[in-house]
């Protein structure tokens, strides 16, 4: 379905969507959305990149 999404002509170069991880929330989750969207989205950047810092701590 995404793909069919990003396939448009319209777009003018092909888009490849490739899942590479998939992170189940719990109810315990840091993440937690907001009423609005623009907070949601704000408060998932702020989410994923300390999950990213986390990560990368871990692998040293």
């Amino acid at each position: 379905m995404v793909h069919s999404i990003y396939a448009h002509v319209s777009l003018g170069y092909p888009v490849e969507i490739v899942l590479t991880r998939i992170i189940i929330l719990s109810n315990e989750s840091d993440f937690q959305m907001a009423s609005k969207s623009h907070e949601t989205l704000h408060k998932f950047c702020e989410w994923q990149e300390q999950l990213k810092k986390t990560n990368k701590t871990n692998r040293t």
